[in-house]
């Protein structure tokens, strides 16, 4: 700061507002003590500062633009942000003056802290939109005048009320009669300092021709000090209510009506059990005027017995709120008894509290006999339908389920009170709905029963979707020979699952199959066999007279020098047209593997004899490894294309009792389904470890495959008949099915473990 008198200095430092100086550039050149504490900065640091470090990033934006002003006029009063050292941001007012320091312009700014006027006025602020919130969302009209009578403040709902002409008072105003007008406006009664309580009045405005009645509450509008300065009106609008009213004297008016002329006995009793209401039709049951049955409880009507049973009844609707409905015995004044069908409910209150019980009740004596004896029939009919294991459902002719046995239930997976009143296409597969349909209708139509009496074989369609064969016989509850085309008829039908029959009957051609294959194999390899056994011979001798004749060839070729040379000469032609050299290196080994093939041949047709053999079952001692190497026989063309290794392992004590055809057919199956498997992933590695070993009394053999695995969902049902997951024509799902019934017929059992995309071991337990 430039050399002052003292006193300035002292006027400088004295001022509370904070006082800066700073250049051209916004460089602070001096400071007072009181812009040190509002920002929190020492003096020396603040000389280090630009007003840019102190003023808020959006406030520093505008410095040059201020600057501007300030030198060209000399003075400029503005508010802004500054920001303290802590990083708090504070309102400020900032007055500044144009000022020269060393010869240069400068600002000289007075700048005093408004943060708590912003503050206040910022609630202030949010004050006034709340509480324009709560006069736009109110439902109560507002409206407020000044002493004159001017408008100064309306809600919507006051527009609504009132109409868009309130604020030129362009409305109606009566008294609750209708009739009288009101004058003046209600405040300018305020403006007195009276009060309205509750006041009800009727406006009409051009949006509201039929008028609204409206409900009104009115206090003076005072200052501060109490003086009054006007009126305050809130104006519910209650048309409704009043219409609500109205509607409820007509309604209760209509009902009192309605009560007494029912032919139905219709009471009401308090929460003391006393009677408070009856109509015409129960006092006339009771042989009592009303003014003698009012007050009076069950006990002094009725026997003591009943009175308990219905004070229960009461207690529990009151207690519980719920509607009793039940048919049970009633005893008249007379002694006679009847059944009566009652209808109970609790009574509410305004405030929804139970304040008693209402009966309704009517004789249905008549009825109650009736479906006594029907009930009786039925009872025996449905102990006989129960009894049944074949399905029985019986059809109206709407084609609706009216009655559903267990068996069905167990048969088709649905519940009785699934299927009751549902259409019976339910069990139908979708092909065959309108089928059925079409001859349900041409059955009604013509009468004719072409398709009673006589069993049919048809598909079913269970709870799941899944279809299923079914045996169906149908027959009439209905007389058939009735001509009266309105009468109604229902359809028994007499259901029976065939899947289990079907699946026999599929074993027994699957076994027949077998068999005849068994028959076939053993014939073919018999008929194969003698003309193998003399090939077989044939080539020991051919091998024997050729290996002479290659010996004399030798001897020969050792003396060809000596020969006529003309004769010489045709002998090596021959023998190079004939590539001797070529026989005699390679005639042997020809021979040789011709040998080995034939060797191959026979022990294919020795395998084959052995499995198919028909005699009766018959138990043996058995190596285990003959019984795998016959079945590895029969698959090695296979296994070799794949280049499948196939690996044992077994016990030293291999021998086990058994049948050997059956456990052959394991075996055969277990190789066939490992090397699917296999051939599956399309893996060129594939590999079979069989391993065999003793454990305590049973004999263990593992067939273990790294092909594509078994996935978990379909091991429970691997051993199932007809289960399987490979592709029409590639397998019929017996396969395992037999090997597990051959392995349990022997005492054992058989197990597997998968993985899936890793492999699966088949593990058989002999006994």
């Amino acid at each position: 700061m430039p050399q002052t008198s003292s006193w300035t200095r002292v006027l400088f430092e004295a001022i509370d507002d904070a006082v800066f100086i700073h250049d051209a550039e916004g460089n602070i050149l001096d400071a007072n003590s009181a812009a040190s504490r509002r920002l929190g900065y020492a003096p020396e640091e603040l000389l280090r500062l630009n007003t840019r470090d102190i003023d808020a990033p959006e406030f520093a934006a505008g410095f040059q633009g201020r600057l501007d002003a300030q030198l060209s006029t000399g003075h400029m009063r503005c508010e802004g942000i500054h920001r303290t050292k802590s990083g708090r941001r504070i309102h400020v007012d900032i007055n500044t003056s144009a000022i020269q320091m060393d010869g240069k312009p400068a600002v000289l700014a007075v700048i005093r802290d408004i943060t708590a006027r912003k503050q206040a006025e910022e609630f202030l602020g949010k004050q006034r939109q709340l509480l324009q919130s709560i006069l736009d969302n109110m439902t109560d009209a507002v409206v407020v005048t000044d002493r004159d009578g001017v408008l100064i403040l309306s809600n919507p709902a006051a527009e609504r009320v009132f109409g868009p002409g309130l604020t030129r008072f362009q409305f109606s105003l009566f008294l609750a009669d209708r009739v009288t007008p009101v004058e003046p406006f209600p405040t300018l009664r305020c403006d007195q300092g009276e009060s309205l309580h509750e006041l009800e009045f009727f406006v009409t405005h051009a949006e509201a021709p039929d008028g609204l009645s409206i409900e009104v509450v009115g206090r003076p509008l005072r200052q501060v000090d109490g003086t009054i300065i006007g009126g305050v009106l809130v104006c519910k609008d209650i048309t409704q209510h009043k219409r609500f009213e109205t509607e409820l004297r007509d309604s209760k008016a209509m009902y009192e009506s309605l009560v007494q002329s029912l032919p139905q006995n219709i009471l009401r009793k308090d929460v003391s059990g006393r009677l408070t209401f009856g109509n015409q039709r129960y006092c006339a049951s009771m042989k009592m005027p009303l003014s003698d049955l009012l007050g009076k409880t069950d006990f002094d009507l009725f026997p003591e017995d009943l009175a308990k049973k219905y004070v229960a009844d009461d207690l529990h609707v009151m207690q519980t709120g719920k509607t009793l409905d039940t048919i049970e015995g009633h005893r008249l004044p007379d002694g006679r008894r009847i059944f009566v069908h009652i209808v109970k409910t609790p009574i509410f209150n305004a405030e929804y509290e139970i304040v008693g019980v209402q009966g309704i009740f009517w004789d249905v004596t008549e009825e109650v006999i009736a479906h006594e004896t029907v009930a009786r029939s039925e009872k025996r009919y449905r102990q006989l339908t129960e009894a049944i294991m074949d399905g029985i459902i019986v059809i109206d002719q709407r084609g609706l389920i009216t009655l559903f046995n267990p068996a069905a239930e167990r048969m088709f997976g649905f519940k009785t009170e699934q299927v009751l009143g549902r259409p019976a296409a339910i069990l139908i597969p979708g092909e065959f709905t309108e089928l059925h349909a079409e001859g349900v209708a041409n059955y009604l139509k013509a009468r004719l029963p072409t398709l009673l009496g006589r069993p049919h074989e048809v598909k079913g369609k269970r709870k799941d979707g899944s279809e299923f064969p079914v045996e169906i016989a149908l027959s009439l509850i209905a007389d058939p020979s009735d001509t009266e085309a309105d009468r109604p008829v229902q359809i028994l039908a007499a259901i029976r699952d065939l899947t289990e029959r079907n699946k026999m009957r599929s074993v027994l051609v699957q076994n027949e199959k077998l068999a005849s294959i068994g028959l076939l194999s053993a014939g073919v390899a018999h008929e194969i066999n003698n003309p193998l056994a003399f090939v077989a011979n044939n080539m020991v001798v051919l091998e024997r007279d050729c290996k002479g004749i290659l010996d004399v060839l030798a001897l020969y070729e050792s003396g060809l020098n000596q020969l006529d040379p003309a004769l010489r000469g045709r002998i090596q032609e021959m023998t190079a047209d004939i590539d001797v050299p070529y026989i005699q290196d390679n005639m042997l080994r020809v021979l040789s593997r011709t040998r080995d093939g034939i060797d191959r041949v026979t022990g294919i047709v020795h395998s084959l004899r052995g499995m198919a053999r028909t005699d009766a079952p018959r138990r043996q001692d058995v190596r285990i490894p003959d019984l795998i190497n016959g079945s590895l026989v029969i698959l090695h063309g296979k296994f070799k294309r794949l280049g499948v290794v196939v690996e044992q392992n077994h016990d030293p004590a291999v021998t086990v009792s058994c049948v050997p055809t059956q456990i052959s057919q394991v075996v055969l199956n277990l190789l066939v389904n490992a090397f699917q498997a296999i051939e599956t992933t399309g893996r060129r590695d594939g590999r079979i470890d069989i391993r065999s070993a003793r454990r305590q009394d049973e004999f263990i053999l593992e067939i273990h495959d790294n092909g594509s695995g078994i996935a978990p969902q379909h091991l429970p049902r691997l051993f199932d008949p007809f289960f399987t997951t490979k592709d029409v024509g590639e397998g019929t799902g017996l396969g395992l099915s037999i090997s597990h019934h051959i392995v349990t017929a022997h005492g054992g059992r058989i197990e597997v473990e998968s993985k899936l995309g890793e492999g699966t071991c088949f593990r058989i337990c002999l006994p």
